[in-house]
């Protein structure tokens, strides 16, 4: 399919914005999107651009472990937690060598769990780790699930 001018048309008319707008006319501009969809990866909370199957939006934080690999059970502190998974593809150890090895993976040695207010680190093997990080995904109690899921 090609897009073609309309000989004499006179376009589209409109303004472009840089905040958020109600406008059914105007167009945000690329810098706004791009910055809209950004994925970001933070210790902190961060509500992401994403939508659970409920019409929840998907939280994301980030724990940084240190060097710390054994099996062990610590709380995540985050409140008001309705469904919590590990993102597995941002959980990993990373070495002196500056490899980065995932967790949860066949034959990790070490893997991860976690449940509305801890999470379980458990360590089969004689692992050692520069850094240890783990990605928690989750929905919260004090949200509404919608019925348009973003289609």
């Amino acid at each position: 399919m090609r897009i073609r001018k309309i000989a004499n048309s006179i376009g589209l008319v409109g303004n472009i914005f840089n905040k958020k707008s109600d406008s059914t006319e105007d167009s945000y501009s690329c810098d706004y999107v791009n910055k809209a969809i950004q994925d970001i990866y933070s210790t902190e909370e961060i509500k992401t651009n994403k939508v659970w199957i409920n019409g929840k939006p998907i939280y994301r934080k980030v724990i940084d472990r240190g060097n710390r690999i054994a099996s062990e059970l610590f709380d995540h502190n985050i409140p008001n937690v309705d469904d919590i998974w590990i993102n597995n593809d941002m959980t990993f150890r990373v070495h002196a060598t500056g490899n980065h090895v995932p967790l949860n993976a066949s034959g990790a040695q070490t893997y991860v769990y976690a449940n509305k207010t801890q999470v379980t680190t458990t360590n089969s093997g004689a692992i050692s780790a520069e850094k240890i990080y783990i990605t928690l995904e989750y929905t919260k109690t004090t949200d509404k699930a919608t019925t348009d899921k973003g289609a």
